[in-house]
């Protein structure tokens, strides 16, 4: 593979390992390999899709995209169809001799992170973390690695973006099919299916169904947000700080900053730092902003928690219990008393030592005092979840304006 050269003609022949659809919306984006590496195509506006173990013949120019090398290619010939690439088998992690290439890793999983429709998952391999990288676009339920299973994983080697906090070199599955689970400690397997995973929260919030004129609206990393100034995006991550003027994001791709705006203000104050959200907003232009560009949400709807077991979560979706105002859904606490064996209480004043009674009442005085406080704060956050349910009920029913075009 022409690697080397940036700037150059290139003239190369390779199997597709990563076909169209997987790495962008539009399908230009590919990956082939040879005998001697791998690399990243660029296809022409329009060109017909390539699929796994396509080999093909393409003209071009090689570049460097966010570090890593890509042609863009004039001129593509399909030579043969269905191609097989043997995966290589690596004991370590991956590195820069590694990119672009098929690879198989196995061990335990050690951790999984759900960002958005995207997730990560750490897999340790002898005594090293090997950081696998799950797209949106291969249909791989985060819920199908668990941790303390094991699993052996096949995919492609990318190096991480310039902007990214995790400076390791990942292995991105392809699809389910690149995802062979083990049993874990309970000891059963998980079949390996992606039908495994749950049922999402009923009812499709913002997050899930936002749509703009030209389609579903796309998922991104926060690196690439420069690119979509003007678009409606969907993105996801970890609240990595929470200040009252907006939020900082960390997809594992770049760190953004998030203002919530309009009706979409008073969730603000249900986040906090550590939280995996997701959300759907405008990119908007910020030059004092890293990457120049921030994300602007609106719309409450748009503002969802992700769950551990990869359901989506609205920020509403609070449970009262009851109200501490009103008394309802609980009652009068029972009356619990301790009984002697004569009927009495076999607590006794007249046996208690003073000084232990007055540690007795003192610490009752104690325990009252939070108690009351800790009601005070259910109260004052049931009155907060309440506004705000009030809120997306006029919203519900308000006509919405229309999504700004990309």
């Amino acid at each position: 593979m022409a690697r080397g050269l940036v700037d150059a003609p290139a003239s190369v022949t390779g199997t597709v390992i990563a076909g169209s659809g997987l790495l962008d919306s539009d399908g230009r984006r590919i990956v082939i390999q040879d005998a001697t590496g791998g690399i990243e195509l660029l296809l022409p506006t329009g060109s017909a899709g390539l699929t796994i173990g396509a080999r093909v013949r393409v003209d071009g120019t090689v570049y460097r995209a966010w570090g890593a090398p890509r042609i863009k290619v004039a001129a593509v010939a399909v030579l043969e169809q269905h191609v097989e690439v043997a995966a290589r088998h690596l004991s370590r992690p991956p590195g820069e001799g590694d990119e672009w290439q098929l690879v198989r890793v196995a061990g335990t999983v050690t951790r999984v992170t759900r960002l958005g429709d995207r997730w990560k998952a750490d897999l340790r391999v002898g005594g090293a973390s090997v950081l696998i990288d799950g797209l949106a676009s291969s249909g791989i339920p985060s819920t199908l690695l668990a941790e303390g299973r094991t699993a052996t994983i096949v995919g492609f080697v990318h190096r991480p973006y310039p902007t990214a906090t995790d400076r390791r070199w990942a292995v991105t599955p392809r699809g389910t099919i690149d995802v062979a689970a083990g049993p874990g400690a309970g000891g059963a397997g998980s079949g390996g299916r992606a039908g495994a995973t749950p049922s999402p929260t009923q009812g499709a919030t913002a997050y899930e169904s936002a749509r703009t004129d030209d389609g579903p609206v796309p998922d991104v990393d926060l690196a690439t947000i420069g690119e979509h100034l003007g678009s409606v995006v969907r993105i996801g991550g970890l609240l990595d700080e929470v200040t009252t003027d907006g939020c900082w994001l960390d997809d594992g791709t770049a760190r953004t900053w998030v203002t919530l705006e309009d009706e979409a203000a008073a969730f603000l104050p249900l986040l906090h730092r550590g939280e995996a959200i997701g959300l759907v907003g405008l990119v908007v232009a910020d030059p004092v902003r890293p990457g120049g560009a921030r994300i602007a949400v609106s719309d409450p709807g748009g503002v969802v928690r992700l769950g551990e077991l990869g359901e989506v979560v609205p920020i509403a979706a609070i449970s009262t219990g009851h109200d501490p105002e009103s008394g309802a859904g609980g009652g009068p606490a029972p009356d619990v008393s301790f009984e002697g064996t004569n009927g009495g209480s076999a607590i006794r004043s007249e046996i208690i030592h003073p000084a232990v009674l007055v540690a007795l009442l003192v610490g009752a005085a104690a325990i009252a005092v939070a108690g009351a406080l800790a009601w005070r704060r259910r109260r004052d956050r049931v009155a907060l979840v309440g506004r705000v349910n009030g809120r997306l009920a006029a919203i519900r029913t308000a006509p919405r304006p229309p999504e700004p075009a990309p």
